[in-house]
């Protein structure tokens, strides 16, 4: 039968053959791409998505709002100005039109009448400088002049940041071919799994598993065998001393006894000690029953409970697991499209939903390049110690810090609201009254954004539920 076996085995083994070495092609070729995966995901953090120039352009848009808002606010200090001047104004321009009627009384035309009339002229152009003066009319036009000039520098930075290339096509065409060698490898790993289901490698496996049946009871009788013949021959030569020494019948008679005594002796060694494991088993159990304690062999935390009270305990299933919760960690799906941004070492807030309240930070200890079944990639965070108690199954939610400013002026992503490309909020005045305020925001991870203008600290502003 054995000879059988490895005949069909060698059969089987030439036809599997084939197919392995398809498998092993095909497994090269997946390794290959998994290697140029994670060389693309290096190049997406070289991607330049023009930040610094859009920080550039966004600190010029801050400084030309401002400059225009200094601006307005001398226009309307002179605007003022003019208002507390308007009944002078209205006097002169009442004394301009008398003026204005004379001259035209006036014939033109008389010689005498020229004096007159260049004093009339000369007195019209007076009040009417003193009219431009009273009413700011050159400071006014000149920060109107000085107004328009910033808008339009305002709308040229506008348009520049808003055609700046993010760098996105260059992503996307990484990005595009990342996922192009993803579905590559899916298809040659349907195709390895189909070419692992092939009837031949079951068949080969269980004339393998056949084989070795065979070989390990070929070796039993063997072994079997040998300890017979060894039996033998050592009877055989005691048989052979007891006929030496003494007469043949008795020796054999006594050999014979003796044989027979031995083995009652064992047989009555053997009850003996299943008799005490037996009474060292009722002990341990009449102990527990009057102590029904179990302890730990170790300290730690309790991080799995397999029994309720009522259960039947089985064998091999432990009544509960006991570990060190020093070293916490957390493993999260990330993207394909944001893993080339995440690398080990980076800071990470974490919040838990059994602490609302409490956040806790972190840091990447690991990212795995290969991707698992939903095209993800698994990032494992170290959780930093706090007072509270994290315990294993937790529903956590991770922010992996990307970029960070600090001392800033921040304000809750809740309270923004946009309108036509531009924020506003609404903030309480000294009156307790709502005033619409238009801000610049900067830098933002998604929950809280940096103030760069139209905010000042300490100020309330109101959040619409």
């Amino acid at each position: 039968m054995l000879v059988q076996l490895q005949q069909q085995i060698a059969d089987g083994s030439a036809q599997v053959g084939d197919l392995e070495e398809k498998v092993e092609r095909l497994q090269i070729k997946i390794n290959q791409n998994i290697l140029e995966i994670g060389r693309l995901n290096e190049e997406l953090l070289k991607v330049d998505d023009g930040s610094d120039e859009r920080n550039t352009l966004n600190n010029q848009i801050a400084n030309l709002q401002y400059d225009i808002q200094k601006l307005n606010g001398q226009l309307s200090e002179k605007a003022a100005l003019a208002a507390n001047n308007v009944s002078q104004i209205q006097s002169l321009e009442v004394e301009i039109q008398n003026l204005k009627e004379q001259l035209a009384g006036l014939d033109t035309s008389d010689p005498e009448n020229e004096q007159k009339i260049q004093e009339l002229q000369q007195q019209i152009a007076a009040n009417q400088q003193k009219i431009r003066q009273l009413s700011y009319t050159d400071e006014i036009d000149a920060l109107n002049s000085q107004i328009i000039g910033k808008e339009s520098q305002l709308r040229k930075a506008q348009e520049e940041i808003n055609f700046l290339s993010d760098g996105s096509e260059e992503r996307n065409a990484i990005q595009l071919e990342i996922t192009k060698l993803q579905n590559e490898n899916t298809a040659m790993q349907q195709e390895i799994d189909a070419y692992m289901e092939d009837p031949a490698f079951a068949e080969l496996e269980r004339l393998k598993g056949e084989q070795q049946t065979c070989e390990d009871s070929l070796k039993s009788d063997y072994e079997a065998l040998s300890l017979k013949l060894e039996e033998m021959e050592r009877a055989e030569k005691l048989f052979q001393q007891a006929l030496e020494n003494q007469n043949g019948d008795n020796a054999f008679l006594d050999y014979k006894t003796s044989e027979e005594l031995k083995a009652i002796n064992e047989n009555i060694a053997k009850a003996s000690r299943n008799v005490q494991a037996a009474q060292e088993k009722v002990s341990r159990l009449q102990a527990l029953s009057q102590n029904p304690t179990i302890y730990a062999q170790l300290d730690g935390i309790v991080t799995t409970l397999n029994y309720k009270v009522g259960d039947t305990v089985a064998d091999g299933k432990p009544l509960c697991i006991v570990g060190e919760l020093d070293e916490i960690t957390m493993t999260v799906p990330v993207s394909a499209a944001d893993i080339g941004s995440v690398s080990v070492g980076q800071k990470v807030n974490i919040y838990v939903d059994a602490y609302a309240e409490q956040k806790f930070t972190g840091t990447v200890k690991e990212r795995l390049l290969v991707a698992n079944d939903n095209g993800e990639y698994p990032v494992t965070i170290t959780i930093d110690p706090g007072e509270q108690m994290l315990l294993p199954g937790m529903k956590a939610y991770a922010t992996i810090i990307l970029k960070e400013k600090t001392d800033v002026l921040t304000l809750s992503n809740k309270a923004i609201t946009l309108e036509n490309g531009q924020q506003y909020v609404l903030v309480r005045d000294e009156n307790e009254e709502l005033v619409r305020k238009q801000i610049v925001t900067g830098f933002s991870d998604g929950r809280v954004s940096e103030i760069l203008d139209g905010l000042s600290e300490n100020e309330v502003v109101i959040v619409q539920e």
